[in-house]
């Protein structure tokens, strides 16, 4: 199943990496091309069902205002700071 998720996972653009270690689904990708929504959808379809307690949908708020803020930062050109990540100015 995870393999399977996997292979659907590296036809997208911006995925890292898919690992599971410890019961734990561990997902790696550039917020700047994918949303969290697009592989909470991609792990349904693999039957894959997400805990949604109380602080799992809190930490999944979280992460959704981190990849819309990840999104808009990359997408925004007018800003006066450059579009350069701060590791490529070392």
């Amino acid at each position: 199943m995870i393999s399977a998720l996997g292979q659907q996972a590296e036809l997208l653009i911006g995925f890292n990496q898919l690992e599971l270690r410890d019961y734990t689904l561990w997902l790696e990708y550039d917020a700047g091309h994918q949303q969290l929504d697009t592989w909470l959808a991609l792990l349904e379809q693999a039957g894959v069902h997400p805990d949604m307690g109380r602080w799992s949908r809190m930490r999944l708020g979280w992460y959704r205002y981190q990849d819309a803020n990840i999104r808009d930062n990359s997408r925004n050109t007018s800003s006066t700071a450059c579009s350069q990540s701060p590791l490529r100015h070392r």
